[in-house]
C-alpha cells in the first residue's frame, strides 16, 4: 500500500526514487556525471586519468567487481567480466557509473543542477505538481531555475530530500 498518489494503487511494487540515484542518474552519460561532481567540486584522486599500467598495456583487461550469478543450482559471487577502460580506472561502463553516484550521494549532490528544463518539467510532473508556464520571451537558464526552485520548494515540504 503506498499512500503517495491515487495512481499508485494498481501499479503493485514500485517504489519513488529520490532523484539521486542510480535508477535515475545510470542513464546519465560519465561526462555528465562528471559534471555533477565538479559542481559540487568533488574530484577525488581516482576520477583523475589513469597514467598507470592499464593505459600502457596491451591486453584487455576484465572489470574485477564481484556479482552475485545464479547458475540455476546456486549463487555465488563472481567478477562482472566485461571489459574494464583505462579512463574508468579498472572498471567497465556500469560499475564506474555505480562508483560516481555513491560520491553524489556521499556529497549530497543533487543532479537538479544540470536539469534541463524538459527534465525539470518531466520531474515536477513525477510528483504531480503544477507546472510553472514559461514566460514569453524567458530564456532557456531562467525558466530552468524558475522550475529547480518549484521542484526544490515541493521536496523540502514532502520531506524528500536527496540522499
Amino acid at each position: 500500500a503506498c499512500s503517495f498518489s491515487a495512481q499508485c494503487g494498481s501499479k503493485g511494487l514500485h517504489a519513488h526514487h529520490p532523484r539521486d540515484c542510480l535508477y535515475h542518474l545510470r542513464d546519465w552519460n560519465v561526462s555528465r556525471l562528471h559534471r555533477l561532481l565538479q559542481y559540487y567540486r568533488m574530484s577525488p584522486s581516482w576520477l583523475e586519468p589513469s597514467n598507470g599500467s592499464l593505459a600502457q598495456s596491451s591486453q584487455t583487461v576484465a572489470c574485477s567487481v564481484l556479482e552475485l550469478r545464479d547458475s540455476g543450482r546456486m549463487t555465488k559471487e563472481e567478477p562482472c567480466g566485461r571489459p574494464a577502460l583505462s579512463e574508468y580506472r579498472g572498471y567497465c561502463q556500469g560499475h564506474y557509473k555505480e562508483r560516481l553516484v555513491e560520491l553524489i550521494n556521499r556529497c549530497c549532490a543533487d543532479p537538479a543542477v544540470l536539469f534541463t528544463p524538459a527534465e525539470m518539467i518531466a520531474e515536477l510532473q513525477r510528483w504531480s505538481v503544477a507546472v510553472p508556464i514559461r514566460r514569453p520571451e524567458e530564456p532557456d537558464l531562467l525558466y530552468a531555475h524558475r522550475l529547480r526552485l518549484v521542484s526544490d520548494i515541493i521536496i523540502t515540504e514532502l520531506n524528500l530530500e536527496p540522499t
